[in-house]
């Protein structure tokens, strides 16, 4: 399957870009990097990130994506970017062009492919002996305990928690050596690891010793799990339907799209649709046909509307801060974590 464009863009997202600026964000990365290594990021999803590095004097970095329009626009950006997907044949097409890298980032991406094992088969062939891979990765136990379904969709065909993925990370004689935690999609691990064995942190064990006593790795407690999702989506159209008129909602993403079909939500429940992505301004949402409008038509509108359903609830704080700012009085409909509730 060829992806020649994607609407997906992480880096106009308020969290994920902020987050970049955090010293503590990236401070296990410089550790390992000196001014000439390769930076390689296998999906530039988090453009702002190399950015970030370039700008402060990493004078390597690479970025891989398949879509053609986000690699046009790193590349406008000033970010080394190629078109392609990863894999071990364009890993040793690297290593002979460019040398091994000294760090290999790919976040956020992992449960989306399909050839699993040859991408981490890719990253161990291009990381450097003493250099340090980095994984970030949806928590499934997070999605477990905060009834996350709106994640569960055909682009993530894999679930990991810290002990799958250290399993995974194995087959490839590739070891963690400490993991973090990261506030992007609704909670994520950041797992480092290495082709050297290196002393863990204490993070790893008791990541472990936690995801032993939850159970998130048993199928029983995914069955319960089942259940409480199907009550969940019951319990979330009924607050939608109760509604005199079509409310608005925010927040038009793959995961928004899941959520609004699996729960039999349409435009029938609702106006619109407010993004900041200018790329989904004037499309329809698949399935539930609702408009997205841009967030500057919406503020047109907020004024006149009793209620707006917060699809892109991992974002909840920015978002309410900004719509209050802007004049909206009315309550807000919270789908997750968690039961639905009224803010």
């Amino acid at each position: 399957m060829a992806i020649n464009n994607t609407l997906e863009a992480t880096y106009t997202q308020i969290n994920g870009r902020d987050e970049l600026i955090i010293p503590k964000k990236v401070e296990m990365d410089t550790y390992y990097l000196k001014i000439k290594s390769i930076w390689l990021e296998i999906k530039i999803l988090f453009m702002t990130l190399l950015k970030v590095f370039k700008d402060n004097g990493f004078s390597e970095v690479l970025g891989i994506d398949p879509a053609k329009n986000i690699a046009e626009i790193a590349n406008q950006n000033g970010i080394n970017t190629l078109p392609e997907f990863w894999s071990s044949s364009l890993a040793n097409q690297i290593l002979a062009e460019s040398g091994a890298a000294k760090v290999v980032f790919a976040r956020n991406v992992i449960p989306h492919v399909s050839e699993l094992l040859d991408v981490i088969k890719g990253i161990e062939i291009v990381l450097k002996e003493d250099g340090v891979g980095i994984i970030e990765f949806h928590d499934a136990g997070k999605i477990l305990k905060e009834l996350q379904y709106d994640s569960i969709y055909h682009e993530h065909l894999c679930l990991f928690s810290i002990q799958s993925m250290t399993y995974l990370l194995d087959r490839f004689t590739l070891n963690p050596f400490h993991i973090e935690k990261s506030p992007i999609s609704g909670g994520s691990w950041v797992i480092y690891f290495s082709k050297q064995k290196r002393l863990q942190t204490n993070s790893v064990l008791k990541i472990q010793q936690h995801e032993k006593k939850t159970g998130v790795n048993t199928y029983e407690r995914w069955v319960k799990f089942a259940e409480q999702v199907k009550s969940h989506s019951e319990e979330l159209k009924r607050m939608i339907s109760q509604n005199d008129e079509k409310i608005l909602a925010y927040g038009a993403s793959a995961r928004s799209s899941t959520l609004l079909n699996f729960c039999g939500i349409n435009s029938s429940q609702i106006s619109a649709i407010i993004d900041k992505n200018p790329l989904k301004k004037g499309l329809m949402t698949p399935g539930s046909n609702i408009p997205i409008i841009s967030f500057e038509q919406g503020l047109k509108k907020i004024k006149n509307v009793g209620k707006i359903l917060l699809l892109a609830w991992n974002f909840q704080e920015e978002i309410v801060l900004e719509l209050r700012a802007a004049g909206f009085a009315g309550k807000f409909i919270v789908p997750l974590p968690n039961k639905p509730h009224i803010l």
